[in-house]
């Protein structure tokens, strides 16, 4: 599959769309279809001036990726139990092969929240967790973020914060100044912020395509559904979707953490959270 990376350089580079265009003299409307990954087709004037505009090879502009595919079937949603079971199936077209692995989980509700824990399994093949690591396939590239290009330079110009990465984690001294609190302070929100940009990219696909799912059958859990309707059809009030991916006891050993307590804590450290809004983007763009 053919991927456009214009995206991720307009990002690396802090440059608009509308910056873009000016740059180019590509209508935005259509530029923007372009670099969300939308258009159709895309014309050799409008790559020639976005190669020159950018000072970049084509090479730069598109990556060639494995054509990789997943769907999400819920088998039941059990709503008094607050359980669900069902199968993502992961497929190669290329191959043309599928992997069918289990899909577990529970969720909580507190009002127009809804929390859900969908639980990974261990893969001796892949030697790592199944789900995440072939939703890691799905990705293209890594995208650099500017809160991961603040991050790294911060880390270059102060080494030591490197220890953030360590087992035992970053330590303040006894009497730390302001300066090196505010470093501390600083680091440590971009070093979150950073996982979390990393989890919301990664998750995304699984996270849509079982939402739809649940759409799909509307259970009673989602409330009373009112006369705003989805692309397909399906009625939907605005409600917040945090997903957290279990990492598998034997991942979670390998990292290190062997007591339950702190696996669960370790799991739930950090939610994705997506909203109805998003579901109707992702797979209006689609």
């Amino acid at each position: 599959m053919i991927q456009s990376q214009l995206k991720a350089i307009l990002l690396d580079r802090t440059i608009s769309n509308q910056e873009l265009a000016a740059m180019t003299g590509i209508n935005q409307k259509a530029l923007t279809k372009i670099i969300e990954g939308r258009a159709k087709s895309i014309t050799f004037t409008q790559l020639n001036k976005i190669i020159r505009a950018l000072d970049i090879e084509l090479d730069d502009l598109f990556t060639i990726t494995p054509d990789l595919d997943l769907e999400v079937t819920l088998l039941t949603m059990d709503e008094k139990a607050h359980q669900f079971n069902g199968t993502v199936s992961f497929i190669d077209h290329a191959q043309q092969v599928q992997f069918d692995l289990p899909l577990t989980g529970y969720y909580r509700q507190n009002g127009s929240l809804f929390t859900f824990t969908l639980n990974d399994a261990f893969d001796d093949t892949l030697d790592g967790d199944g789900i995440a690591t072939r939703l890691d396939q799905l990705l293209p590239v890594e995208t650099m973020s500017a809160s991961k290009r603040t991050l790294l330079q911060l880390l270059e110009q102060y080494p030591e914060q490197q220890a953030w990465f360590e087992a035992g984690g970053m330590q303040l001294s006894n009497e730390p100044t302001d300066a090196e609190l505010e470093r501390y302070l600083k680091v440590g929100n971009l070093v979150a912020r950073t996982q979390y940009e990393r989890l919301h990219r990664l998750i995304e696909p699984l996270a849509m395509y079982f939402l739809a799912a649940i759409y799909g059958q509307f259970p009673k859990f989602l409330g009373n559904p009112q006369a705003i309707a989805l692309p397909w059809g399906v009625p939907d009030t605005f409600r917040v979707f945090n997903f957290n991916l279990a990492e598998s006891p034997e991942s979670l050993t390998n990292g290190g953490i062997t007591k339950r307590q702190e696996q669960l804590r370790q799991q739930q450290a950090f939610p994705v959270s997506y909203t109805s809004l998003d579901v109707i983007s992702y797979f209006s763009a689609s």
